[in-house]
């Protein structure tokens, strides 16, 4: 039991860890994520 905690335990670490990692050494960013449904969301009409 204290073995499948452990282990566990070290996969989630893990998982944080390469979350900062992506954020911060990597800086990813999103760029230019436009949807139409911004436009409607926004209120904007189309002409």
């Amino acid at each position: 039991m204290n073995a499948i905690v452990l282990i566990l335990g070290i996969l989630f670490l893990g998982l944080i860890l390469m979350g900062v990692y992506n954020v911060v050494v990597r800086k990813k960013k999103v760029e230019n994520m436009y949807t139409p449904f911004d436009d409607a969301t926004k209120g904007i009409k189309n002409k």
